[in-house]
Formats: structure tokens, C-alpha cells, sequence
């Protein structure tokens, strides 16, 4: 179809049947400024364009969303608990091996060919 809207910046060879669409490519493209703001509290994102505000609230800040990511927040929460508790035990471990095998001198020595390793 005929696409009679040009797009006016340098080196840029786009074309568009609609006015609206062009304006969109522009502001999209060839511009940096992003006066749209999320409108939830605390959230600060900004956009270049009203569309992707209403994108970003259903694509992020819906009750579903919101759900599902606090879901997986605190699944990765338990995982980082468990390895912490895991690195204790083996902190504990470690220390009771050094102490029975008086290793305590030398143990500044075994870390560092650890970290090189």
C-alpha cells in the first residue's frame, strides 16, 4: 500500500500509511525523552509513549502478576535460606577439622590456594 508519511530524520528511511503511526515511530526511535510515568506509587518507571504505560501496568502491576512474582521471590528466598544453612554445616565441618587436626596455622595458607585454584 501506498505509505505517503516519511519519517524526516537523517538516514532514517521509514515510511507509514497513517500520520499516527509515524508519530509513534519518532517518538519511539528518534527521541530519549520519556514523559510518561508509571502512575503506581513507587514504582518511577518512565515511557515515551501513554501505550506502553497502559502495557506496563497490565503486563506488571496486575494483582495476577504481582502474585506470581512475590510467589517466586520467596521460593528463591527458602533456596538462599537452605544454601546459607548448608554453608554453616560446612563451616562448622571445616572448623572442626582444622581444630582436629591442628591446622590453624596453616589455614590462611590452604584458603589462599583455594582462591587460586
Amino acid at each position: 500500500g501506498e505509505k505517503p508519511f516519511a519519517c524526516d530524520v537523517p538516514g532514517c528511511n521509514k515510511r507509514y500509511s497513517e500520520k499516527g503511526a509515524l508519530v509513534v515511530h519518532k517518538k519511539t526511535k528518534h527521541v530519549s525523552l520519556k514523559p510518561f510515568l508509571c502512575p503506581k506509587s513507587g514504582c518511577n518507571r518512565r515511557f515515551k509513549i501513554r501505550r506502553d504505560v497502559n502495557n506496563h501496568l497490565q503486563n506488571f502491576h496486575t494483582l495476577e502478576k504481582v502474585e506470581k512474582r512475590e510467589a517466586r521471590l520467596y521460593e528463591r528466598l527458602k533456596l538462599l535460606e537452605d544454601e546459607y544453612a548448608l554453608l554453616q554445616v560446612y563451616a562448622h565441618n571445616l572448623e572442626n577439622l582444622v581444630n582436629e587436626n591442628g591446622l590453624q596455622a596453616s589455614l590462611p595458607a590452604l584458603m589462599e590456594t583455594a582462591q587460586q585454584k
